[in-house]
């Protein structure tokens, strides 16, 4: 197989950076604010709203607040406890993911998030049986999750079942068909298995799709590389 195309089949983690100490500002600086009137779970529900909101953002410092704001105001809050979990684990902090993810879990045991995050903190701890479960409780849960599809197919293929990575990776463009950086994904995969002809019907149709150089480029050196 070729090593360069290898390496880059099925990517779908986030960078993990270190955890900032202006993160532990916003967390002071909400508290000193102080909540509104309503009830602790409706604090808690706009924290978390708000914390959604900053994360679609990419501010990750000012939603790990909200999200730990949320939880002061509502403990029981599974799904803050799940997406705080998942920053934890892009910021590298796998222990205290798994805490805040396990908990998720025990609050609200159908939760798809929370054992999709859960996959992915277990994948990067080279723990593929638990990440594989874990992926597979998400989809059972939540069977549109595409993230769900995707974690699991780079396990698989990680662990040499290219086949079932394949597989996942058609489900996500089942549930996502004008998705461009999918058929790259699939385009790959079959170049892997030197399936050239699907691999180019893959890469033809992300140039048909978008215009971002970010895909074009690596679709068209791939097809060049098939030729």
């Amino acid at each position: 197989m070729n090593n360069k195309i290898r390496a880059t089949i099925v990517d779908h983690s986030p960078t993990r950076v270190g955890i900032p100490i202006v993160v532990l500002f916003f967390v002071l600086l909400a508290t000193a604010c102080g909540s509104s009137s309503g009830s602790p779970e409706e604090e808690a529900l706009l924290r978390y709203d708000e914390g959604l909101r900053f994360e679609e953002q990419g501010n990750l410092e000012k939603a790990y607040a909200a999200y730990s704001e949320a939880i002061e105001a509502d403990p029981a809050i599974a799904d803050a406890y799940a997406s705080r979990g998942h920053i934890y684990f892009v910021y590298g902090q796998d222990v205290a993911a798994i805490v805040d993810l396990n908990r998720a879990i025990e609050l609200d045991p159908l939760l798809a998030a929370a054992f999709n995050y859960r996959g992915q903190t277990f994948a990067d701890n080279q723990r593929p049986d638990d990440a594989v479960l874990d992926f597979s409780k998400a989809i059972q849960l939540d069977p549109g999750l595409t993230d769900a599809y995707l974690n699991r197919a780079k396990v698989y293929f990680e662990s040499g079942n290219s086949g079932a990575a394949l597989q996942d990776v058609t489900s996500a463009i089942e549930l996502n068909p004008d998705v461009p950086g999918l058929y790259l994904t699939r385009g790959r995969l079959y170049a892997a298995l030197e399936d050239n002809a699907r691999a180019s019907a893959d890469l033809e149709q992300v140039l048909a799709l978008t215009q971002d150089d970010a895909l074009v480029v690596p679709a068209r050196q791939l097809l060049i590389l098939l030729q």
